[in-house]
């Protein structure tokens, strides 16, 4: 590298998650001087892991004032390198996608002021309203993204007008929910820049119009119209009046991605020699700028083969889909940038190569290369031969929007089915894999690409491949069977700093352009290919690529295959937890009427006792005022002339505590002093021994009177003629046979000495009354899991347990698998069942007896 000559140079950032990068390059494109700032390496003080914050699991946002420290950082190491700043005529640059810096006015009047005595990042730290920006891996909006997608009808609806569906990234739904969390802080905003227009504000002394490609990935700016979309703008700021101030605070877009927005500030002139000549262009997104590194032609394709996929191209055609993104293009008006972005790329053909036998040569790569070379087009050995089709996704993927998994197909006449029948596995799996990639491509890209000459089909003109996968040339040569490629398929080799190589050429072009000169114009014919460029396949075949493209509909198909095996997993599990949580709320429902019905018991009113109290005194001519466990009439006594008090659903129940247990309570086998009687309601009856018994509304035509006193016994009415000749009857009594746990007490012996009679000097009732006489008999107290562990339990249990089946490449399934189930069934157990109440576990709650 090197910067000879007195003529000029441009400088291009790159603003990336992790690094600043910068570039200085001649009129000629050649790569004078190279300078980066390593975001965890050089500023670890403010406190990143990888360049950003994790406030919280969903959040990610990057600390503004790392990125203004890093400006001078860079600065300063080209400075050392010796790279001729006073020669820079024009500086442009990118920034990482949809990020958002929020400016106050201090922020504002400082930007035009600097000194250059004093750091950017002394002077402007507290020039931003808030001092976090958010970054692209942020997925805390979903809300507001769901308001965007409905905002216009349908998330097909929003891609048409900004070329995108909503995206937790995008910058409008991420203002939504800035401003809905922090309405002070927003107030206070002044403006609202993107992360490339911020950058360019920095270099240019003043808050800097966003790009107009940049713009694009808002989900604010409508691309057919050219202009802010009011709709969306009040959707993000809450109503139509603040929608023009969010536009004041955004700003204008400016429509021309060249030429020059002024001279940049004094600051830099100053402190690190720059020229007052030198020009601030417009700076645009880190995707667009990549575009502009080859420089891509209309109708060109460029395809990244890293960790993950991506397929940029430029194109005439605004084809909106909600799966794909479309920019308008960074430099020329009538063009747009399409993008596609796959999560599954270098993984799944890693994960395929290491299935196959392993290399001799040392080259870990050889057997999958030679593999793919030698199975013929689809797995076709001969025409009859069925057509082999795969989708492998080791990640869960976002086109199609599917779990991870591995898929295979046949195709046979005409007929597609799911099958591995006569596939060589993992033989087969070497070309299918990049077969499957690239026929995703060439579907999503069919409506976009046009004839190269009006004879050959619709196609690219070329295909460049960059990253890790552009080294193989048995993916290039899949790349050019599928996608063609009139012109052939290339690899670019443009270095790790394309996006900043991209802002170099755009400074260029913007600077030294004649009148309407185009940007692929004016680069095209500087660019010198040889050096970046190499072709690697002749691309388009006739024969090959017109069998992948009878083959493209049965793709299509397999993928809505696997899409409604999704949707029918995702059904199933609803209903599964759908299930779950019926039974959990008819358990719960049933616990808590049981609790209800022990209110019902409480319902004996103090009149009532009072007055049960007067009936025994009155049949006692000694006024005693002994318990009803010892009181006794003979049966011959009148029946008192008090009839059972009807309670309905809209009566107010009597106002009566429960008596509190203490450890010096009477037990149940020891009755104390001044019990009470408690009657439950009509039609119910009691079922269940312990402390948690279920009490519920007997359906019974002739249901029982049941009584449950507090001294522990149980008390139950009964048709006494039911039980033998000798049996007290009083006259004008009612005949009933009480059933109680569904059993018909009709055959007991009423002289049983575990039974004992009771007339109606006991009871306000107008029939005999069996007492059995036994304690009833609590079982011990146990406690069991409260609401909130139970839930979690749950949750947590039948995540683990459909894990595996999300993801069949997880280590140690059944494991994960078993654990599920111990989760569900301890949850369970300590909900439903509980424990002994003698040694109270964490996490517990004892339940009253009543």
């Amino acid at each position: 590298m090197s910067s000879s000559g007195s003529g000029p140079l441009y400088l291009g950032f790159d603003l990336s998650t992790q690094q600043l990068k910068a570039v200085v390059i001649t009129s000629a494109l050649n790569v004078a001087h190279e300078a980066k700032v390593d975001f965890d390496a050089d500023l670890a003080h403010h406190g990143i892991t990888k360049g950003v914050f994790h406030p919280t699991p969903k959040e990610v946002t990057a600390p503004v004032a790392m990125w203004l420290e890093a400006v001078d950082l860079v600065l300063s190491r080209l400075q050392k390198a010796g790279a001729p700043l006073d020669r820079i005529r024009g500086i442009s640059g990118a920034g990482q996608q949809h990020g958002s810096v929020f400016w106050n006015k201090a922020g504002e009047e400082t930007l035009s002021k600097l000194d250059a005595k004093n750091t950017l990042v002394e002077q402007l730290k507290g020039g931003f309203s808030w001092e976090t920006s958010p970054n692209w891996q942020d997925a805390s909006t979903q809300n507001e993204c769901d308001a965007f997608d409905k905002a216009l009808g349908t998330e097909e609806e929003l891609a048409k007008v900004t070329g995108s569906k909503a995206h937790h990234r995008f910058t409008g739904p991420q203002i939504m929910k800035f401003k809905k969390n922090n309405p002070e802080v927003y107030e206070k905003t002044t403006k609202i820049s993107l992360v490339s227009s911020f950058l360019a504000s920095v270099f240019l002394g003043s808050v800097a119009p966003i790009d107009i490609s940049d713009v694009c990935g808002m989900n604010l700016w409508n691309i057919a119209e050219g202009a802010w979309d009011w709709r969306l703008l009040s959707l993000a700021a809450g109503s139509k009046e603040d929608g023009e101030i969010l536009r004041r605070k955004l700003g204008d877009v400016r429509s021309d991605g060249g030429g020059s927005m002024g001279a940049i500030s004094d600051y830099y002139v100053q402190r690190y020699g720059f020229s007052k000549e030198c020009q601030i262009a417009p700076f645009t997104g880190d995707n667009p700028s990549t575009i502009l590194s080859l420089p891509l032609r209309a109708g060109d394709a460029m395809v990244s083969l890293g960790t993950s996929t991506t397929f940029l191209m430029s194109t005439p055609h605004f084809v909106a889909d909600p799966a794909v993104h479309f920019f308008n293009h960074p430099t020329t008006s009538g063009l747009y940038m399409f993008m596609l972005c796959y999560k599954n790329g270098g993984l799944a053909r890693e994960k395929t190569r290491d299935s196959l036998a392993k290399s001799t040569d040392g080259n870990i790569w050889s057997t999958f290369e030679k593999t793919v070379l030698e199975t013929p087009p689809l797995g076709k050995t001969t025409p009859q031969d069925p057509a082999k089709l795969g989708l492998y996704f080791p990640l869960p993927e976002i086109v199609p929007n599917v779990r991870a998994g591995t898929w295979r197909f046949s195709l046979a006449n005409g007929a597609l089915t799911e099958s591995a029948e006569g596939w060589k596995i993992p033989e087969d799996d070497a070309r299918a894999i990049v077969e499957s990639q690239a026929l995703s491509l060439r579907l999503r890209s069919k409506n976009l690409v046009v004839s190269p000459d009006n004879v050959l089909p619709a196609q690219p003109k070329r295909i460049y491949l960059v990253g890790g996968g552009s080294l193989s040339p048995a993916i290039a040569r899949v790349m050019g069977d599928v996608l063609g490629g009139a012109e052939g398929v290339y690899k670019l080799d443009v270095g790790g700093n394309a996006c900043a190589l991209g802002g170099a050429y755009k400074a260029v072009w913007a600077v030294e352009r004649k009148g309407f000169e185009t940007f692929e114009e004016l680069i095209g014919a500087r660019w010198n290919e040889s050096e970046a460029v190499e072709k690697v396949d002749i691309g388009y075949r006739p024969e090959v690529w017109k069998a992948y493209g009878e083959a493209l509909p049965a793709f299509e198909e397999a993928e809505k295959k696997v899409l409604a095996q999704e949707k029918r997993n995702v059904f199933q599990i609803n209903n599964h937890i759908q299930v779950l949580e019926t039974k959990t709320t008819s358990t719960d429902s049933f616990l808590i009427n049981n609790r209800i019905h022990i209110l019902e018991i409480k319902a004996t009113s103090t009149a009532k006792h009072t007055e049960n109290q007067r009936i025994m005194q009155r049949h006692h001519t000694t006024g005693s005022t002994e318990s009803f466990q010892t009181a006794k009439s003979p049966p011959s006594s009148p029946l008192p002339d008090s009839p059972e008090p009807t309670i309905t659903p809209s009566s107010p129940l009597p106002d009566c505590s429960e008596p509190k247990l203490t450890a010096n309570s009477p037990q149940p086998d020891s009755p104390g002093p001044n019990l009470t009687t408690r009657r439950l309601l009509r039609h119910t009856i009691l079922i269940g021994s312990d402390n948690r018994s279920s009490i519920r509304r007997s359906t019974l035509n002739s249901p029982p009177s049941t009584i449950i006193r507090e001294d522990g016994f149980v008390t139950f009415e009964y048709d006494s003629a039911s039980y033998g000749p000798k049996s007290p009857t009083p006259s004008g009594s009612r005949r009933r046979t009480p059933s109680l746990f569904g059993s018909d007490f009709s055959g007991y012996n009423p002289n049983s000495p575990t039974l004992s009679w009771l007339s109606g000097s006991d009871f306000s009732d107008t029939s005999t009354v069996c007492h059995y006489r036994g304690p009833y008999k609590y079982t011990p107290s146990r406690v069991y899991l409260p609401d909130p562990v139970y839930e979690a339990m749950m949750v947590t249990g039948f995540i683990l347990f459909f894990m595996p089946y999300w993801n069949e490449n997880m280590p140690m399934p059944e494991i994960i698998f078993l654990a599920g189930c111990l989760t569900i069934m301890l949850a369970s157990y300590g909900k439903l069942i509980g424990v002994s109440g003698e040694q109270l576990p964490a996490g517990f709650e004892i339940w009253e007896r009543f």
